[in-house]
């Protein structure tokens, strides 16, 4: 069921664009910094695609279990491909924000 962290989750819903090629765009940029966080659990020295500032992104990098990262990392993509098939776009990211 959808429980507190999910109704706050949730919030976040209309700061996505509900446009599918605006909200794609904005899955990358996620995708991105959630890539940059997961090498920066493997190695400080990770060559970055998202992040310009190294020591904010460990800082950032440090606040999260790297398993969370991994699952949020594998959501946003789930979403994408769900995106590129048509999927509603409205209840695929109700979906993710509730299933994060």
């Amino acid at each position: 069921g959808i429980g507190g962290k999910n109704v706050h989750a949730l919030t976040l819903l209309p700061k996505f664009s509900q446009k599918r090629d605006e909200l794609t765009l904005q899955l990358d940029y996620i995708s991105s910094a959630l890539r940059d966080l997961i090498l920066l659990k493997k190695s400080e020295n990770a060559p970055l695609c998202f992040f310009f500032d190294r020591e904010k992104a460990l800082d950032l990098s440090g606040s999260f279990y790297e398993r969370k990262l991994i699952s949020v990392f594998d959501r946003i993509n789930e979403a994408k491909d769900a995106m590129a098939r048509s999927a509603n776009v409205r209840l695929t990211m109700i979906d993710l924000l509730a299933n994060i």
